[in-house]
């Protein structure tokens, strides 16, 4: 006979499979939990704010990780952008994702970026 396992660890094991599966049928697969068992699950009020709370974990885990690399990616659109063999297309790929991602930035820092911006199209 199978252990069975409280509902607080089955909530865990599907917030973790929610988290990397794309559609219930998918969590079903994965965790070997039925579908009707998760959509009774999942129609609760602890359940769906256990989910929110841990998507909203994930979503500020991937924004830390990519601030925390954000020089490494600047550091290597530069590089294409100096680098004078680069295909021209290569090059302008790269000075347009670097403005790209200037447009969330606030006024006084895009001014500043539009500047350097400007110095490094002249240096090219």
């Amino acid at each position: 006979m199978g252990k069975r396992i409280s509902t607080e660890t089955r909530q865990d094991i599907l917030i973790q499979a929610f988290l990397t599966c794309p559609n219930v049928t998918e969590v079903s697969k994965k965790t070997g939990i039925p579908r009707s068992t998760i959509y009774g699950m999942s129609k609760k009020e602890e359940f769906q704010e256990k989910l929110a709370e841990a998507r909203q974990a994930a979503v500020n885990d991937a924004v830390a990780y990519l601030q925390g690399n954000l020089s490494e990616c600047a550091e290597v659109l530069m590089d294409i952008v100096r680098n004078k063999e680069a295909q021209p297309q290569v090059r302008i790929n790269a000075i347009n994702s670097v403005f790209a991602g200037v447009k969330g930035l606030s006024k006084d820092n895009r001014e500043v970026l539009a500047g350097m911006a400007v110095k490094i199209i002249d240096s090219i």
